[in-house]
C-alpha cells in the first residue's frame, strides 16, 4: 500500500496525491488472541473479561456479530441514531480505523461507499477480515505522518470513531477539512473531560485518593476544546452520551440515566459541516494555476 508523506506545498495550496487504493481481499490476515480480547472490550467500551461466550472463535463471523450486538445494546443504545448509520446511502464516507470497524461495516451495509484509513497495516488487516466476513465492500488506504492520501474535496462525510488518542489530531483535522467536499459532514467521538468520574473525584475526593492511578494518560475534551479544535467547521453541534449506572455514586443512581448522561456522559460527539464557501477558495486556486 502506498501512502503519501506530504500533500501540502504552500499555504492553502495542495497537490493531488498519487496513491493506491487497496481492495480488502489483497492483504493476508494475521492477528493474535490477546489482541482480539482487547479490541473486543474496547469496541464494547467495557473492561476485558472472560464471559460465557468464550466458545466463540476469535476473528470469526459469530464473534464479530456478538461484539456488534453488545456495542449497540444497553448503554450503547444511542449509537445507531447519533452516528446516522442508515442516512448516508450512496455517500462516500471516510472512516478512521481505530478498532474493529463495527460502525464502518454498518455504514457499508446501509449503502455507503466506505474508505477505511489507518497508519497501521495491522489495523487494516483486522478491518479487512471484518469486512470480508460480513460480505460488504470497502477500500483501504494507509496514511503516513497523519496525511490522508485522498483527493481534495472528494469525501461526503468523515467519521472519527474513538480516534482522540492520536497525537497528530491537529494535522488530521487540517487533512479532514481538505478532503471533505464543501458542505460535507464531520462526525467524531471523543472522551469527555467532565464525565461522571470527574464529578465523583471532586465531590467524593476520598474515593480518588485511594483509587489506583491509570498509568496511561488519555486525552479528555470539553465542548469548548472541541469547538476550538474544529474551528474551521460551521454549524457545530456537540452532544454528550454513554453512562453506566455503576459509574455513579449510589445516591445519584435514582435519577434516569438518559438525563444524567447528557450532563456527565463518558463521550463527546461532535457534528459539524465544512462551509460551502470553501469551494470559492478552490476555484481561486485553480484560476491562479
Amino acid at each position: 500500500m502506498d501512502g503519501i508523506v506530504s500533500l501540502k506545498t504552500s499555504e492553502g495550496d495542495y497537490r493531488e496525491p498519487m496513491f493506491e487504493e487497496t481492495e480488502l481481499s489483497t492483504i493476508p490476515f494475521v492477528a493474535s488472541l490477546e489482541a482480539a480480547e482487547l479490541l473486543a472490550a474496547r469496541e464494547c467500551w467495557r473492561i476485558p473479561s472472560r464471559r460465557s461466550d468464550d466458545h466463540l472463535e476469535a476473528w470469526s463471523l459469530p464473534w464479530f456479530l456478538q461484539i456488534e450486538r453488545r456495542r449497540y445494546a444497553r448503554h450503547g443504545y444511542w449509537l445507531p441514531k447519533m452516528l446516522e448509520l442508515t442516512k448516508h446511502r450512496n455517500d462516500h464516507i471516510l472512516c478512521f480505523a481505530d478498532g474493529l470497524g463495527t460502525d464502518a461495516v454498518r455504514y457499508a451495509e446501509n449503502g455507503a461507499e466506505v474508505t477505511l484509513c489507518s497508519d497501521s497495516q495491522r489495523q487494516l488487516h483486522i478491518l479487512q477480515r471484518h469486512f470480508n466476513l460480513r460480505a460488504v465492500r470497502g477500500k483501504l488506504i494507509e496514511s503516513k505522518n497523519y496525511q490522508i492520501p485522498l483527493a481534495t474535496h472528494s469525501i461526503d462525510m468523515v467519521y472519527l470513531g474513538e480516534t482522540a488518542l492520536v497525537a497528530g489530531l491537529p494535522v488530521m483535522i487540517q487533512e479532514i477539512y481538505r478532503v471533505l467536499k464543501p458542505g460535507g459532514k464531520l462526525l467524531g467521538i471523543f472522551p469527555a473531560l467532565y464525565n461522571a468520574g470527574y464529578w465523583k473525584d471532586h465531590l467524593i475526593p476520598w474515593e480518588y485518593w485511594f483509587r489506583p492511578r491509570n498509568q496511561i494518560a488519555i486525552p479528555l475534551y470539553s465542548a469548548r476544546q472541541l469547538r476550538l479544535l474544529f474551528h474551521p467547521f460551521v454549524e457545530q453541534r456537540i452532544f454528550k452520551r454513554h453512562l453506566r449506572r455503576s459509574d455513579l455514586p449510589h445516591l445519584w443512581r435514582i435519577f434516569p440515566l438518559q438525563i444524567l448522561e447528557r450532563l456527565m456522559g463518558r463521550f463527546m460527539i461532535i457534528k459539524a459541516l465544512k462551509p460551502i464557501s470553501a469551494v470559492n477558495s478552490l476555484q481561486a486556486q485553480l484560476i491562479q494555476k
